[in-house]
């Protein structure tokens, strides 16, 4: 599936987390509260410390509240 706010781009959890414009306000917050650890995918899997701040980024965006209401 297609990012449907970024044409042509794959709707992959690296774009979700780090490109997607339509989340640069709650991209902006994720890095700040992490203080930029969260460089790469698997620093954020495997980082209990981040995991939280992942969890409030994922609600704050509202892109999977349909799937699994609040996380």
């Amino acid at each position: 599936p297609y990012c449907l706010i970024c044409p042509g781009k794959d709707k992959i959890i690296h774009h979700f987390i780090f490109n997607c414009p339509k989340y640069q306000r709650e991209h902006h917050i994720f890095m700040n509260a992490t203080c930029c650890d969260a460089l790469s995918i698997a620093c954020i899997l495997s980082s209990k410390i981040i995991t939280p701040h992942l969890l409030r980024y994922i609600n704050s965006t509202r892109h999977l509240k349909t799937t699994f209401s609040e996380l």
